[in-house]
């Protein structure tokens, strides 16, 4: 290898290592050689682990003593060398002896939470001159005196030899070939063991030491048994030396030798059934799933060791193994298919069929008790019998070893591929692992996973994370977040649809594209249209309104109801609209305008309260009309609005449409942002959002708004805010990070992740994340949009304010002008940082925006772009009506013959194609609203239709043309007929969509019972 992990001398096995961090590490480490670790062994966990996880690893790998060997040097990887015998601290018992170092005091501030210390033995061998890496202001003197206060130390070569005087033969000495623990199964008795063979007096320390270390057999015995009881008090070198030989003469290694040889030249030979359904799995991962310490010579493939000698892919050396050998090829032999497992767990009929009743009927223990004539106890005393038979022969058999070696690298497995491994004919006993949680698998009901460890902590973060959630948002707003907290249990490849469970799950609403806590009002309905969809001012008449209904259909799946009059007072009612015109409102965030101009208004009208009582905001915007305008505040309107948002606590507003304003001199109130700032100032750094708004009884829209406007005051996180003047930040840096953005925003945009990952490979650029203990893009993003003030954005896309380009909308837009492939917008988006749920919602927003039309299945092109002559469009909709729409809607994938019949033009016909012309001459397409555009079939209908969303066209279809069972698989089954909905090959796969399932007019009970309720 040309790039490799130096493994220091002094450690005999990485393994033997007490570290949470490194743990998590060496799982990837699948062998090393000569002392080396591979270093793409480190590639993989980067790639597969969060950033401050990876960045912890390599910091404790150099303070431990480790070496990084590459071909090209870097900043990530630190140049350290370490010499033989460094002077190392010593830890040989358990013990929370570490928490009287003050570690603070060494300048070396949060290293037991960075670090995950838990016990004393995580200082073992670690080299003082470790603790200089991390931190080279580390007085030395003073750590040795604090550390030897607390622990042993001594020289690396004392250790290596445990004393000067004393010499071991490493070719003749026993201790060699007991290296790994439990050698020899056949020393497993009385004669052999610890306390029998050393049973005479002079040993009687010795005993107690390995009784302590909870030793029993000889085998047990190795290096670090010897270095651990030297340590011992009152154990010299004599009491070593009289271990040491009288072991030596009480066992006779060339007589193990011979035993083991026997069973190293035995030939194995494997049944058909586990080379068929076992074959390609190799037997590394069978090592690893079984926890099973052999040296393999090569990779190979169960299948590759029938009729061959053990010895042909076991390295012999001195190190016999054989207990793990002989498990292995018992392991192996015993292989069973999951499917064949349970089709061997037996009941009788009547169990069986109790079993049915509760598991896949869902009956409850009183029905089935009336059932079968027998009480409720009695019930369930047989399914407690059921449910101990079950699992004590999956148990028995290692189900779940099993399954871990059909999903190598996998913490879970997803319902659809257990219910496929085990069998449809089986899937009753899904519902087993559903019911009793824990007793194979730690089932997560919202996202339907299997998981092979506890998710307890899974669990606690995911509610965290949920109850740190807005009352309502936009799923694009957290939708990267979700998936990093995700990603850090290994859920990578999440879709937007699971998602969308987890969060309904756990009480949330789905409108299409937001989420909301509470079912929609109509004031929750436009505090969201207005925050998120309405853009510039909007007149509030019948036109206005017809609008705000379109949006409610197409992005809420909401239908708006009420006259112009009612629906005006909701909208004054609301405190985040504001009046920026007559009856043209706008959210207050949208209005752009310096705080400074704050200032000059607040002191114009204390002057006038010393001559009147009160002024009308007409007067106000007349006296500072110019520098109101240049602050974008354009009418009396908007400047009654904004006085009344920022300084209702300190003045009377006037109610209605009056816009006076009452004056009163003797009230001296702070304005918003420095009320924030003293806050923020007097608690800890950075703070929660939480804090703040308990503190000044605010709404989250106003601390927001404060933020946004404000020099001051920066984000840090999702709930978190923090000063500016808190961050850490030399003038050569900033300097550096300009020269470093303009490089980057040579079109005019760039992304926080690309900005992060170069910050990570410049030594210079790097301090600002260590000194700052930045973790995320986020964090970065909040600090360059203070600094920078010509640069905007949100967490992940930043600009430059005079470019033109605001959004990674306006980006593609610029830069795709030809037919662009679904595939190539995924990997450009994903080259910038974005993940697969934002890149999907990317691509829908683009759609709905009608920036981009399909036209086709992987094709999209710019609306502008689209070549067809316009007689075309008329063409098209008179051939589509006359031949095929027959019905109050039409699934384009449902028609056949068309492309012989349609003019000619330059694209293909197909129904994506079809789906965007017809969109332009009287029909409205109904889709999906799970997110993910590219698997939606294209269903139209006329502009006036009462469809007017998904299930409202489900509903209509199961009204008036289905006569069958109205069982979700069966109209599962009619809806892929009728080229609704995709069809999916296996019944575990066979689920209605999810605005279906979540319907208030079509109610699926758990069994998949659908009643239409409207």
């Amino acid at each position: 290898m040309e790039e490799y992990i130096i493994i220091p001398n002094w450690i005999n096995n990485i393994h033997e290592i007490k570290s949470e961090n490194l743990k998590e590490f060496f799982e990837y480490i699948l062998k090393s050689e000569d002392n080396k670790i591979d270093i793409e062994y480190l590639r993989k966990y980067y790639k597969e682990s969060r950033e401050i996880n990876f960045r912890n690893v390599i910091d404790e790998l150099a303070l431990r003593g480790f070496e990084f060997k590459t071909l090209k040097s870097n900043n990530i990887l630190p140049k350290v060398e370490y010499c033989e015998e460094e002077e190392l601290i010593f830890v040989s018992r358990l013990g929370k002896n570490f928490v009287k170092i003050d570690f603070k005091n060494l300048n070396l501030g949060n290293f037991i939470e960075r670090f995950r210390v838990k016990d004393d033995l995580f200082f073992n061998k670690i080299p003082y001159k470790g603790f200089r890496y991390l931190n080279p202001n580390v007085n030395n003197e003073i750590l040795k005196k604090e550390f030897k206060n607390t622990f042993n130390s001594r020289k690396n070569k004392e250790e290596n030899f445990l004393n000067e005087n004393i010499e071991i033969d490493n070719q003749k000495d026993f201790l060699e070939l007991v290296e790994n623990p439990k050698l020899k199964p056949e020393l497993d008795n009385e004669i052999n063991s610890i306390n029998y063979i050393f049973k005479e007096r002079k040993f009687e320390m010795f005993r107690e030491f390995c009784n302590k270390k909870e030793l029993k057999y000889i085998y047990e015995i190795n290096n670090n048994t010897f270095i651990s009881f030297q340590n011992e008090l009152g154990v010299g070198s004599k009491k070593l030396y009289q271990v040491k030989e009288f072991l030596e003469k009480n066992i006779t290694p060339n007589d193990i030798k011979k035993r083991f040889e026997l069973m190293y030249n035995k030939e194995i030979n494997l049944e058909e059934n586990i080379l068929k359904e076992f074959g390609e799995i190799t037997v590394s991962r069978v090592l690893k799933v079984f926890n099973i310490n052999l040296n393999i010579k090569d990779d190979i493939k169960i299948e590759q060791l029938n009729n061959r000698k053990i010895s042909q892919f076991i390295e012999i050396n001195e190190n016999y193994e054989n207990e793990n050998l002989e498990k292995l090829i018992d392991i192996i032999n015993k292989l069973e298919s999951p499917s064949k497992m349970i089709k061997k767990i037996s009941f009788n009929e009547k169990e069986y069929e109790i079993f049915e009743k509760r598991f896949l009927d869902g009956m409850t223990y009183e029905k089935i008790s009336k059932l079968f004539g027998v009480t409720r106890e009695r019930i369930r005393q047989i399914l407690e019998k059921i449910h101990k038979n079950v699992f004590h022969e999956l148990k028995a058999n290692n189900f779940l070893q099993i399954i871990k070696l059909f999903f190598p690298n996998r913490t879970f497995i997803e319902k659809e591929e257990l219910i496929r491994i085990i069998t449809s004919k089986n899937i009753n006993y899904i519902y087993l692992f559903n019911n009793y949680n824990n007793e194979i698998f730690y089932y997560y009901e919202p996202l339907e996973l299997y998981f092979f460890k506890d998710i307890s902590r899974l669990i606690n973060e995911i509610k965290n994370f949920i109850n740190k959630l807005p009352d309502y948002f936009y799923l694009f707003d957290f939708l990267d977040e979700i998936i990093d907290l995700l990603s850090k249990y290994k859920m990578e490849d999440i879709k937007i649809e699971d998602i969308e469970n987890l969060l309904m799950y756990y009480g949330f609403i789905k409108y299409n594209e937001c989420f909301s806590r509470i079912k929609m009002t109509v004031t929750l309905f436009f505090s969201i249209v207005f925050d998120q969809y309405i853009t510039e001012p909007i007149y509030f008449n019948e036109e206005g309104l017809l609008y705000l209904k379109k949006i409610g259909i197409e992005f809420l799946n909401y239908k708006l109801t009420g006259n112009i009059r009612s629906l005006e007072g909701r909208i004054r009612d609301n405190d985040e609209i504001v009046l920026v015109g007559p009856k043209t409102f706008l959210n207050i965030n949208r209005i752009k305008y310096d705080l400074n101009i704050l200032a000059i208004i607040d002191k114009y009208l204390l002057k006038k309260s010393k001559q009147q009582d009160k002024i009308n905001a007409e007067e106000i915007f007349s006296d500072l009309k110019d520098i109101l305008i240049e602050n974008n505040i354009k009418n009396k309107q908007t400047l009654y609005s904004i006085i009344k948002y920022n300084y209702e606590e300190k003045y009377n507003i006037g109610k209605g449409n009056t816009l006076d304003i009452f004056l009163n001199d003797n009230i001296e109130k702070l304005s918003k942002e420095e009320q924030v700032v003293n806050i923020v100032r007097k608690y800890n750094n950075p703070i929660n959002k939480e804090i703040i708004l308990r503190k000044l009884n605010w709404k989250l829209f106003k601390l927001e708004d404060t933020i946004s406007k404000s020099s001051k005051i920066i984000s840090w996180g999702r709930n978190l805010i923090t000063l500016i003047e808190t961050i850490k930040i030399t003038k050569d840096q900033k300097r550096k990070l300009n020269d470093l953005l303009n490089q980057k925003m040579e079109n005019g945009f760039t992304t926080s992740h690309i900005l992060l990952n170069e910050l990570r490979f410049d030594s210079e650029l790097n301090k600002i994340i260590k000194n700052n203990n930045i973790e995320n893009s986020f964090q970065l993003a909040s600090i360059i949009k203070n600094i920078f003030t010509n640069i905007g954005g949100r967490t992940l896309f930043l600009y430059k304010l005079n470019s033109g380009i605001t959004s990674i909308e306006k980006v593609i837009k610029n830069k795709f002008t030809e037919i662009l492939l679904k595939e190539d917008l995924k990997f450009f988006l994903e080259e910038y940082g974005y993940k697969s749920g934002a890149i999907a919602q990317i691509l829908g927003k683009l759609l709905k925006k009608e920036i981009f039309v399909e036209i086709s299945r992987e094709e999209i092109i710019l609306k502008e772009k689209l070549n067809i002559p316009n007689d075309v469009y008329n063409k098209v909709k008179d051939i589509i009506e006359d031949n095929y729409f027959k019905n109050e809607y039409l699934s384009l994938h449902s028609i056949e013959g068309y492309r012989k019949i349609l003019p000619k033009i330059q694209y293909k016909w197909n129904p994506h194609l079809l789906g965007t012309i017809l969109k332009n001459v009287g029909y409205r397409k109904i889709e999906k609203s799970n997110g993910d555009y590219r698997y939606n079939k294209i269903i139209i209908v006329r502009e006036d239709s009462h469809i007017k969303t998904f299930e409202d066209l489900v509903y209509h279809i199961l009204e008036k043309e289905y006569n069958g069972i109205f069982h979700e698989l069966k109209v599962y089954d009619f809806l892929v007929e009728k080229k609704i909905i995709n069809g999916r090959e296996y019944i575990e796969n066979k689920k209605l969509p999810l605005e279906i399932k979540k319907s208030e007019i079509i109610k699926i009970d758990k069994v998949g019972r659908i009643e239409l309720v409207k």
